[in-house]
């Protein structure tokens, strides 16, 4: 039972895994707390966490078109 239980989770993703949306967000976001950095160091890696999550949006979207039926 133990097994089933573990295997059924690891197989579910949260849906904002395979949402590009969310990811856009979080970009975004990421790139307004970098606006307000005056220290270079960091708000350069802040802008390359955006960059990163563009990068997760950009896979998100690439997961749901394969997950779509293909028209005929």
């Amino acid at each position: 039972m133990f097994y089933v239980l573990v295997h059924m989770s690891l197989n579910r993703r949260p849906t904002h895994v395979s949402n590009p949306t969310h990811w856009l967000d979080r970009a975004e976001k990421a790139r307004d707390a970098a606006e307000g950095m005056t220290d270079p160091v960091l708000k350069q890696m802040m802008l390359n966490v955006a960059v990163g999550y563009e990068r997760l949006a950009k896979r998100a979207e690439e997961r749901t078109l394969k997950l779509k039926p293909q028209s005929k």
